[in-house]
């Protein structure tokens, strides 16, 4: 199996220097080396890993060797999900998790660190902590535990269902504070029984705070317990600054989960880690990043109506750090909506008993009941884009949403209720168990990622159309929808009328997969609207599987660019990687729109390499030109496309016409094809324009390509073949740069360097060292040998003689013969100087070889006769191509 995906332990941090773990956006796997790693790939690593699948003490794992993992660049760590001890089970085994609860043994000692056993009520779990990430903490029974880290398993009992435990392996990763209640135990004499071990909180990411059951006005200040020290930059969980007083100054760092205005007030936005969530109040004019972005903020803690928020003091507060992994939500039920999951992103479900009404601010308002028969609130904010028609009420929900609070007076623990964000948060579900889907269910819309974990079940997506039909294959049948969560390939049905760019879609499938990317296979389609803004996802490192078929927006360097048959390959380098760049034939994207060391912002779908690809990234692929946006040249455009790999061709190497692109690498070392109106931007390098010749003054020419006009001028032995340049030629100049960026000018040195292209395509023997290839005691005469540009009938051959027809039959006749004869002589001067070369290079001189034909046209040539540039008694190694 090859996978990829993000190290969530160093390479070889456990199992004396064997073993580690790996996740992507579906689930984590473990891996084990064949031998010791002692300084392998740290956390956070995107990695692409090939090995053979085994199972070691009831542990999935990847037998791999060092050489069989390819480091791909800089990752982020998944956001771990937060589960309960006793669930730390099968289903995550390989995957980040975190835990909180109260450690019920003394801690021993393993070979990869300290063991704990810690459980918050539902059972324990084991965790075993590195010597780094416990970090000089004392653990003793009693103390409350915080732990993070990949679930593995190490199964004595022969059950395979045994054994979990938790590698908490990086500094930060597990943290400890003392037991609440330090005092002695009372005398046995005194008759009373030891004092009961505190109880863990009932959420286990959420450090301990006011819990739903105590007494309805919290405690003011926290317990003094000793909390963990802040890290060096300040910054704090946000799980430890809700344990704050209100008025506090806090720094926290999140990942955007509702944008703002989704809880119910315009300004509110709300972000969570792996501890909790939080609301932040934004300043009027702030630019909040949008769901699924890292951020940082600092401000003040407040709590108007009982909900906590923290308060902006500027907008510098406020830094964006990139885009990041929304966390999975929380699984409750309603009894457990308190101050313990307040801003905190859950999954509930209910029957809908009463409602939806509607506010006069146009807020959803709905009460539901859950398997247990507790009553809870949902509401919609009026930016959701929810109605009340999207509730007929007796049906059951699943609803994904924030926690929030309006209490009904100060101090209250009340009034909790869910937020609904937008459409993906809700979906239809099964009244009661065993109940299958019905066609009234299947009208509820999942979210795009949650559909992607599904298989063969039909399902109803929305989402919209950032791909339309016509580019992805000639069927017009796949498309690309996305939504908030995620984005997919659809393929229509059959005689489906194809949607447009930016129609949102209800599509109602299956989930497959293709070419080892996800497919979903619509059987109907309805168009709910049309024109829907769809924003590129901001991104500065390599994509990876959580970006697949996203609209993403990159910004970077072009270091490389080259052709692949009807389409084109790009390195654009964004921060520290090389993000490769496709544009499909179908795009109408040339491939002179992406120059070598220019600064570009291009906008396109992520998409996954082919199973059969050797280059196993992830690649971009732009839609159109309206995709492309073209920086200035960097300071090293010039030294690096000169030669940089070797790998492009010149816009005519295809036959698409010479001189005609713009700085594509033609070869290595060889010249840039660019256009007239480019060569201000290239002072100093060798290049190679194309275009008819318009005028010829003092030694000056001047071509026309359609861009622009530009000047050019023969000097050396190129100046020799001037005289045979006329006005309406076409031809190919390769030289330098000169003059200044307003009025350049391409000097031509080098007579290889001057090509003219015939009607037909073939090249005229005009210059390109034919004059070279003669013997030396058969100096060229271009009179002779290349009359093109003049006509060769002799005197009077046309001198009037009446207008009958004979007369005009006979000048046709004359006309014709002597453009035959005119080509044969210039066929067969070329076919003799290169014979005379060759025989030259050999020892051995032929009479004549006037079967040798003319070379093709420039445009399929790099510089047209094979002699090295500057001296054309020089031969030069053929190239194979």
């Amino acid at each position: 199996m090859t996978v990829e995906g993000v190290l969530t332990t160093r390479l070889g941090a456990l199992e004396t220097e064997h073993a580690g773990f790996i996740q992507d956006g579906t689930a984590g796997i473990g891996l084990y080396l064949d031998a010791p790693m002692t300084s392998g790939l740290p956390a956070g690593t995107q990695v692409v890993v090939e090995g053979v699948l085994d199972e070691r003490y009831g542990q999935r794992t990847l037998r791999i060797t060092a050489g069989a993992v390819r480091e791909v660049g800089l990752g982020i760590l998944p956001e771990a999900l937060s589960v309960a001890t006793g669930s730390a089970g099968e289903a995550l085994e390989g995957s980040r998790v975190a835990v909180a609860g109260v450690l019920t043994e003394a801690p021993s000692a393993l070979s990869d660190g300290i063991g704990l056993t810690v459980d918050d009520g539902t059972g324990p779990v084991r965790i075993v902590v590195s010597p780094e990430a416990m970090d000089g903490q004392v653990a003793v029974r009693g103390s409350q535990v915080w732990a993070i880290g990949p679930l593995g398993q190490r199964d004595s009992s022969g059950t395979g269902l045994a054994g979990y435990r938790i590698h908490a392996t990086l500094r930060g990763e597990l943290t400890l504070a003392a037991p609440p209640s330090p005092s002695p135990e009372p005398s046995a004499s005194a008759g009373a029984s030891p004092s009961p071990m505190p109880s863990p909180t009932p959420y286990p990411s959420i450090p301990p705070g006011p819990s739903p059951s105590a007494t309805p006005a919290p405690s003011p200040t926290p317990s003094p317990s000793p909390s963990p020290t802040p890290s060096p930059d300040g910054l704090t969980s946000i799980g430890e600054a809700r344990l704050r007083p209100v008025g506090s100054h806090v720094r926290v760092r999140g990942v955007v989960t509702a944008e703002p205005g989704r809880i119910g007030t315009p300004a509110l936005f709300v972000i969570q880690d792996v501890t909790a969530g939080l609301a932040v109040r934004r300043l009027d004019g702030m630019n909040v990043p949008s769901r699924g972005s890292l951020i940082e903020v600092a401000g003040v803690l407040a709590a108007p109506n009982g909900q906590l928020e923290l308060r902006f003091s500027d907008a510098a507060a406020l830094v964006n750090i990139g885009s990041s992994v929304l966390p999975s939500p929380l699984a409750i039920d309603g009894a457990q909506l308190a101050e313990a999951t307040e801003s905190r992103l859950v999954a509930i479900k209910g029957l809908l008993v009463e409602g939806p009404t509607k506010a006069t601010s146009g807020d959803l308002g709905m009460y539901l009941i859950d398997a247990a028969g507790g009553r809870f609130r949902a509401m919609a904010d009026s930016s959701s884009g929810l109605a009340a028609s999207d509730f007929p009420r007796g049906r059951a929900y699943s609803l994904t949403g924030i926690v929030g609070q309006h209490a009904s007076r100060k101090g209250a623990l009340d009034g909790y209720r869910v937020w609904l964000r937008d459409r993906g948060d809700v979906s239809t579900a099964a009244v009661g168990a065993g109940s299958s889907p019905t066609g009234s269910q299947a009208a509820g819309a999942i979210a795009i990622a949650r559909a992607l974990l599904t298989s063969d079940d039909q399902v109803v997506i929305e989402g919209v159309v950032t791909v339309g039909p016509a580019l992805l294959d000639g069927t017009g049948r796949l498309i690309v929808i996305q939504d908030s969560s995620a984005a997919v390939e659809v393929r229509l049905p059959a005689g489906a009328a194809p949607p447009a760019l930016l129609d949102r879609l209800r599509v109602t499938g299956t989930m497959g997969r293709a070419y080892g990317a996800p497919r979903f296979t619509a059987e109907s389609v309805v168009r709910l609207s049309r024109g829907v803004t769809a924003s590129p996802l901001d991104i500065h490192a390599a994509p990876g599987s959580s970006h697949e078929w996203r609209l993403v927006r990159i910004t970077g360097t072009v270091v490389d660019v080259h052709r692949l048959g009807g389409r084109w390959q790009a390195e654009v380098r964004v921060g520290g990687d090389r993000v490769p760049v496709i544009g499909l034939a179908r795009s109408g994207i040339p491939s002179t729109a992406i120059q070598e060391g220019r600064r570009v912002t291009i906008v396109g779908i992520v998409r996954r390499p082919y199973p059969s690809a050797t280059d196993r990234r992830f690649a971009i692929e732009p839609r159109s030109m309206a995709d492309v946006a073209l920086g200035p040249t960097s300071a090293t455009a010039g030294a690096g496309s000169q030669g940089a790999t070797g790998s492009g061709l010149a816009d005519g190497a295809d036959g698409s016409g010479a001189g005609t692109g713009g700085s594509v690498i033609a070869e290595a070392g060889g010249p840039l094809d660019v256009d007239i109106g480019q060569l201000g931007e290239h002072l100093g390098e060798t290049v190679r324009i194309g275009g008819l010749v318009v005028e010829i003054v003092a030694g000056e020419i001047t071509l026309d390509d359609g861009t622009a006009r530009g000047r050019a001028v023969l000097r050396g032995q190129a100046a020799a073949y001037l005289s045979l340049l006329a006005t309406g030629d076409p031809v190919n100049l390769v030289g330098s740069v000169e003059g200044d960026a307003e009025r350049p000018v391409l000097v031509v040195t080098d007579p290889t360097g001057v090509i003219r292209v015939g009607a037909l395509g073939e090249l005229l023997p005009l210059a390109g060292g034919l004059a070279s290839l003669a013997p030396a005691n058969d100096p060229p005469d271009p009179q002779s040998a290349t009359h093109a540009t003049a006509g060769a009938i002799p005197d009077g051959l046309l001198a009037p003689t009446g207008a009958g027809l004979a007369s005009l039959l006979a000048v046709t006749l004359l006309s014709v013969v002597v453009t035959v004869l005119r080509r044969r002589r210039v066929q067969r001067a070329v076919a003799t100087r290169i014979a005379a070369r060759l025989a030259a290079i050999s020892g051995s001189r032929p009479a004549s070889s006037p079967s040798i034909r003319p070379p093709r046209m420039a445009s399929q040539t790099t510089q047209g006769l094979p002699q090295a540039p500057g001296n054309p008694a020089a031969p030069v190694e053929p190239r194979s191509i």
